[in-house]
C-alpha cells in the first residue's frame, strides 16, 4: 500500500506511510479482505474522520477516491493545537531540503 498510495489517501493530505494506518475499503465485520487491493493509506486524522462520516473509499485505476462528501471538504474534527503541529510537521517533512 505504501508504495501505490506514497501518503494518506484523503485529499489533499500529505502525511507520510510512516504517519499512516491501513485502512479496509470493505470493512472486515462485513467480510472484507486484509489485503492491499482492499487497503488504503489514511493518516489517524483522517483515518478517525472516514469513520466519524462514513465515508467509504474505492481503489479505482490504481487511485483511492473517497465518497459522501467534496474531495477538498475538511474534517469535521475541531482543528486543535496538535492538528496545527501534525500539519506544521507534514508540510516540514516534504519541503525540499538544502543540499
Amino acid at each position: 500500500m505504501a508504495h501505490r498510495d506514497q501518503h494518506c489517501t484523503y485529499p489533499g493530505c500529505q502525511a507520510p506511510p510512516p504517519w499512516c494506518d491501513a485502512h479496509h475499503l470493505i470493512p472486515f465485520s462485513e467480510g472484507g479482505p486484509t489485503s492491499v487491493h482492499n487497503g488504503a493509506l489514511l493518516c489517524g486524522r483522517h483515518h478517525r474522520h472516514v469513520h466519524a462520516t462514513g465515508q467509504t473509499g474505492h481503489l479505482l485505476d490504481g487511485q483511492i477516491h473517497w465518497g459522501t462528501s467534496p474531495p477538498d471538504a475538511p474534517p469535521a474534527a475541531s482543528v486543535t493545537r496538535a492538528t496545527r503541529l501534525l500539519d506544521d510537521l507534514t508540510r516540514r517533512w516534504r519541503a525540499p531540503r538544502p543540499p
